[in-house]
């Protein structure tokens, strides 16, 4: 698995653990500062986009979890 698609199955874990829609992950990660919409949740979900180091601690500290746990293929549901 490559990391792109490793990050994004991540994130998908960890937001359907919360019961969140793409688009109320979107609005989280803006309120903490994260210019990101909707369409780039989902280009991150599916592995289309690259998740680059500061965006990988947006969602490291919305989800409360570590930036390693995004990077594993483990379940990192905090």
């Amino acid at each position: 698995m490559n990391y792109r698609k490793m990050v994004g199955s991540q994130v998908r874990k960890l937001r359907r653990a919360r019961g969140w829609s793409q688009s109320v992950l979107a609005a989280k990660l803006q309120i903490l500062g994260l210019d990101i919409d909707r369409t780039e949740v989902v280009k991150i979900e599916s592995g289309r986009a690259h998740v680059i180091d500061y965006k990988l601690l947006y969602f490291a500290t919305l989800f409360r979890v570590e930036v390693a746990d995004l990077l594993s293929r483990g379940d990192a549901q905090k």
